[in-house]
């Protein structure tokens, strides 16, 4: 049994689900839009986290919201109480500008869950990109008091 389910696990393993926030167009307009923007991708790993990295989505003006699919959901249903948003870190002490470092600064917002490519790869540095999982009916902070080694 467990092979089997790992098996369909594979299949999956990079694949997106999707939600909108208000009413969804017909599922021929999704389809539609969905294949001009990502046709050209194969289901990779690279192409799910461009996708992911290169969000907010909109399909016919409508937001959606796209995560990862995980095995064993028995829904495609999203908790709408806590959305995925995009921030921007900016001023970030060098030696925070690791994985470990941004996790934890981006932790004071929510839950962090995953990064943008560059900010992984440390190649543009004014600013972090993190993707966090935040509480909707929370006030998010604009800004966010990090004490240094040295006080």
């Amino acid at each position: 049994m467990e092979a089997i389910f790992g098996a369909g696990a594979q299949v999956w393993q990079f694949s997106l689900v999707a939600q909108f926030l208000d009413n969804s167009p017909n599922f021929s307009l999704q389809r539609k839009t969905v294949k001009l923007l990502w046709a050209k991708f194969e289901a990779t790993r690279e192409a799910r986290d461009w996708v992911l990295d290169h969000g907010p989505w909109n399909i016919q003006n409508k937001p959606v919201i796209v995560r990862k699919w995980e095995p064993g959901k028995k829904r495609l249903d999203f908790d709408l109480h806590k959305l995925p948003v995009w921030v921007h870190l900016s001023h970030i002490p060098l030696e925070l500008y690791t994985g470990i470092g941004l996790s934890y600064v981006a932790s004071a917002i929510g839950v962090p869950l995953y990064m943008y490519t560059i900010t992984i790869g440390q190649s543009r540095l004014a600013y972090a990109k993190v993707c966090v999982e935040i509480d909707a009916n929370q006030i998010n902070p604009r800004t966010i008091d990090i004490v240094l080694k040295d006080g």
